[in-house]
């Protein structure tokens, strides 16, 4: 398949993914204004068990207008390129991601609810960053300069900044990356038909 052809695919897969947390933006925005039942509530709320539930629906929930829109563009752009290079594995890789972000929020967050789709996204340009200087590769070496570049600034964030920003799941996602680049590498294996010198 051209590369043409696997971005467009992959661009796709992710306007899905957009247009799923959208959809239940508009969901919570309805049943907030008429049956007062916010799906907010269903995010993580660290450690309370009724908060575990938050690991799967947080990355789905948002606060408002500004928070969704906010959240959009990157997680389009970086989840693009993550199924585009790392397609092989992604299957594997993004429910252990929503897991450890979740699970890493629940256990350092603030008595609060965390919601939103920012620590997935943080989870992204951590991996493909950290992937790219792991791999060696060139096309991940690229790619971690983009994220570099156009969300470098995105490492403040995992500081406490605004008491109504959730800076713990985004240091969540940021070692989720890290962890999971690491876990995800290629290993250097020996060809199965060629003999070597080996050491014991």
């Amino acid at each position: 398949m051209s590369i043409y052809k696997e971005l467009k695919s992959t661009a796709f897969t992710s306007l899905k993914l957009v247009a799923i947390i959208w959809v239940v933006y508009i969901l919570d925005v309805i049943l907030s204004g008429i049956f007062n039942y916010p799906l907010t509530q269903f995010g993580i709320y660290p450690r309370s068990i009724r908060g575990l539930m938050g690991i799967f629906a947080a990355p789905f929930l948002h606060g408002g207008l500004y928070h969704i829109v906010s959240n959009t563009l990157p997680l389009f752009f970086l989840f693009t390129i993550f199924l585009t290079i790392y397609k092989k594995n992604a299957i594997k890789i993004i429910p252990i991601a929503i897991i450890f972000v979740g699970l890493i929020t629940w256990i350092i967050g603030r008595k609060a609810m965390h919601i939103g789709a920012s620590g997935f996204i943080y989870f992204l340009a951590s991996f493909l960053f950290f992937a790219g200087i792991f791999e060696k590769k060139m096309i991940a070496i690229l790619t971690s300069i983009l994220v570099f570049i156009f969300y470098g600034g995105m490492f403040w964030g995992i500081f406490p900044s605004h008491p109504y920003i959730s800076w713990e799941g985004h240091l969540a996602g940021f070692i989720s990356g890290i962890i999971l680049a690491f876990m995800f590498k290629p290993k250097n294996e020996l060809p199965d038909n060629e003999y070597h010198n080996v050491k014991f």
